[in-house]
């Protein structure tokens, strides 16, 4: 089956009736329909879209505007997790399959502009409307990347073409006409008009449009609102926002009204670049808003409730706001619980706010410093890094921090030690995060705090190519901190090619000895070995514990494995450290005959691999007589990880070949490798798999809506693990010591004589039979199955 006629099973109807009647455009009698939903990229793209199919000879059908019905269906076809926006998307599918359109189509955008990318949750849509029991319908999905230059546009009108039985001239034909209306359609946003509810009707944004003014009428006030399209315009999500104005006498302008060039020149305003493209033309937008209070009374950000890109846009504006002298803002968070009177109110208590302020009342705005209006053009200042003694500190991940305190003590700074994250290290880093910021980011947050308290007056830490928010934690979290009071320099390690000169600058500022390239070259070499010796200690460990007799014995030589390698002073101490260490897990007494069960555990770097970040969860399933392997271990990490390729290319071939039947892009953070490591580990005969995610963590999303098609599909038992601030050991135990359960009595219903696998002996049967290559330093090589 290819990928553009996948079909999907038809699981029955999801109400008695059809969810909407309205939406149908343009049918023709007798003709083949092809379905667009009335949600995400809709807004956008809807007007080229239909005019494409119609000129293949389709009837274009929309599933109208959303209602409650659309809403309900949507929450009950994806998981909790999900952002509102998706769930509407699942639940126009549904009205539209209802309707019986032949076709569904739902295009894999990943890039429209040739530098930005899609949030994760476009990026793997077709995979997630696949995983679920939305219906029976032929998907057309063809993936979008303007990355790869114009011709991949013409390819994709090409396969969409073909998928309906269209040749390839009436495919390039059609979509010159799409782009015509396209432009016109641009056109007219930028006139002030706004997307309607899915017709082919424009609703006016402008001040003529309000209710003719009384003579003791308040003026017409002018808000700038701002957000992801399918938010802004999406009245029944918003609770009907731009009414909502219009009854308090004030004119939206959003903004679809600015050319991109308008708002692309403040790039040159953040330290580096946001990877999605709609994340970056609210935040842009907004920060051309501000920077013209002649044009505007205030800023309005609508976003969706645990929206990941959304946490670091919305705190870039806040910033903002406040850099300006507390300028007019306003951030409107709405999902499927959002009540009418509470929009209304802070509505009402904004706009009276801007009303006094503009009187007045509050003694007006704050005088700052005229904004450097940045001009058309503008690059990025390159920063300038100096040479000097340094308090240094880095994040707590994992065994790594003693491994980073050695390379930079010996190029002559004074390491401020990160401590590691505790419930009081949370605490700090949520108190100045972002509301629905990940966990992640909150801990380190947090521990910079702490070490700031202890001194630090350096953060060095890694950058990224996104498009997962980590990469510009350092940016958010200097912000933050410059914000907060604490005057302390950031250091982002960016992979080298991203730009060499940066990358150098910083390792010279860093080498305050002076060290020559040979010397730095075997520090880093030494420090990368003793990364190998850590992940293959640790990967023994959690096998040993698992069936020891003595509860307790190999973390007290894990303990000491730690210290013994942070000991060793070159790559000789390093091996003798390893072969006595390796020794005595081998040592360590087993229960004889135990055959423990084996889970395999996917999911986010930072929580997979700090374990204080997961409560020590895989000590705590050793303890239980359950032997984990992990998908991520730092040293396979920097193996497979492209440090000098674009944002959607890694050199995990095993786990992407894995994941193509399930989730065919690379979608950020490691959510492919989550679904192809949990493919990886059901083919080599694990009992169950276990994906920790943090909270709002887009990839991760995706992932866990893909997974679970994965255990259906693969009869591998799954728990799903969401991770905050608000987690606590207790309840995350009990869902363990549940799934253990399922797993043992799954084990004893299909496998009532499983034979006992012995304690294999480390020199003669390798470390670990599924992993063969973790001796060499490479914990995520293929997994074998045996018994």
């Amino acid at each position: 089956m290819s990928r553009r006629e996948d079909i999907l099973l038809w699981t029955g109807p999801l109400a008695d009736g059809p969810m909407s009647d309205e939406g149908a455009v343009g049918v023709r009698v007798g003709s083949s329909t092809v379905g667009i939903p009335q949600a995400l990229l809709y807004y956008t793209y809807f007007p080229a879209w239909r005019a494409f199919f119609e000129e293949l000879g389709l009837a274009v059908v929309s599933s109208g505007p959303t209602n409650r019905r659309i809403l309900d269906a949507g929450v009950e076809l994806t998981i909790t997790d999900a952002c509102v926006p998706i769930k509407l998307m699942h639940g126009h599918i549904a009205a539209l399959v209802e309707k019986g359109v032949d076709y569904l189509f739902l295009p894999r955008v990943v890039c429209t502009n040739g530098r930005t990318v899609y949030c994760p949750k476009f990026l793997g849509l077709p995979d997630m409307v696949r995983a679920s029991d939305v219906g029976a319908c032929r998907i057309i999905s063809p993936r979008i990347d303007a990355r790869e230059g114009q011709g991949n546009f013409t390819k994709a009108a090409v396969e969409v073409a073909r998928a309906v039985g269209a040749g390839e001239r009436l495919a390039v034909r059609a979509l010159g006409a799409a782009r015509q209306v396209h432009g016109r359609y641009r056109r007219a946003l930028l006139s002030g008009v706004l997307p309607c509810d899915g017709q082919d009707t424009v609703s006016s944004g402008s001040a003529a449009a309000l209710t003719p003014p009384r003579k003791d009428a308040e003026p017409v006030l002018r808000l700038a609102v701002v957000g992801y399209p399918y938010v802004v315009h999406d009245a029944y999500l918003n609770l009907d926002l731009m009414a909502k104005l219009r009854g308090l006498r004030a004119e939206a302008v959003t903004s679809d009204r600015l050319e991109p060039g308008t708002w692309l020149k403040y790039r040159a305003q953040l330290a580096k670049d946001l990877f999605w493209t709609f994340s970056e033309e609210t935040v842009l937008a907004g920060y051309h808003y501000f920077d013209h209070p002649e044009l505007v009374d205030g800023v309005i950000h609508v976003t969706a409730f645990g929206c990941g890109p959304d946490s670091v846009a919305d705190k870039l504006l806040s910033l903002r706001a406040e850099e300006r002298g507390d300028a007019p803002y306003l951030d409107l968070m709405v999902d499927e619980h959002t009540g009418e009177a509470g929009i209304g109110t802070r509505l009402e208590a904004f706009t009276d706010m801007i009303r006094r302020r503009k009187r007045g009342v509050f003694g007006g705005r704050p005088s700052v410093a005229p904004a450097a209006i940045p001009a058309a053009g503008a690059t990025r200042p390159r920063r300038r890094y100096s040479r000097r003694l340094r308090r240094v500190t880095f994040p707590h991940l994992g065994t790594l921090p003693e491994v980073f305190n050695e390379v930079l003590s010996e190029m002559g700074n004074e390491v401020v030690m990160p401590p590691r994250p505790s419930r009081q290290t949370l605490t700090l880093g949520t108190a100045l995060a972002p509301e629905f910021a990940c966990l992640p980011l909150k801990i380190l947050l947090g521990t910079y705090l702490e070490a700031i308290q202890r001194g630090a007056d350096t953060i060095v830490s890694s950058g990224g190519v996104g498009p997962c928010r980590a990469g510009l934690y350092t940016m958010l979290h200097e912000k933050i901190l410059r914000s907060a009071g604490h005057d302390v320099e950031v250091l982002t390690l960016e992979p080298p090619m991203v730009d060499l000169r940066d990358f150098l600058g910083q390792w010279n500022a860093l080498n305050v000895r002076r060290l020559p390239v040979w010397r730095l070259a075997s520090l880093v070499m030494r420090a990368w070995r003793k990364v190998q010796v850590l992940d293959e200690l640790e990967l023994l460990s959690y096998r040993v514990r698992a069936a020891e007799a003595e509860r307790g014995r190999t973390s007290r030589v894990w303990e000491e494995a730690k210290a013994a390698v942070y000991a060793a002073r070159n790559r000789r101490e390093i091996e003798i450290a390893r072969t006595r260490v390796l020794g005595e897990l081998q040592a360590v007494p087993r229960r004889p005959g135990y055959v423990p069960l084996r889970v395999g555990i996917v999911g986010e770097i930072y929580v997979l691999v700090e374990p204080a970040s997961n409560f020590e969860l895989e000590e705590y399933l050793g303890n239980m007589g359950v032997e984990t392997v992990r998908a991520i271990y730092m040293s396979g990490w920097t193996r497979t990880s492209n440090l000098f390729g674009r944002p959607d290319q890694r050199n995990d071939h095993d786990a992407e070949r894995a994941a193509q039947g399930y989730l065919g892009e690379m979608i950020g953070g490691h959510g492919q490798e989550s679904v192809g490591n949990a493919v990886l580990f059901a083919q080599a005969g694990f009992d169950g798999v276990i994906q920790l995610a943090p909270f709002t963590c887009i990839p991760e999303i995706v992932a866990k809506s893909v997974l679970e098609r994965v255990s259906r599909e693969r009869g591998i038992p799954l728990l799903s693990l969401s991770l905050d601030e608000q987690t606590g050991q207790a309840g995350l135990e009990t869902r363990l010591e549940a799934f253990v359960d399922l797993l043992q009595r799954k084990r004893e219903m299909f496998r009532p004589a499983a034979p006992s696998r012995p304690a294999e002996s480390v020199e003669t049967a390798g470390l670990l039979p599924d992993w063969p290559q973790a001796v060499g330093g490479n914990p995520n090589a293929p997994l074998r199955r045996h018994d």
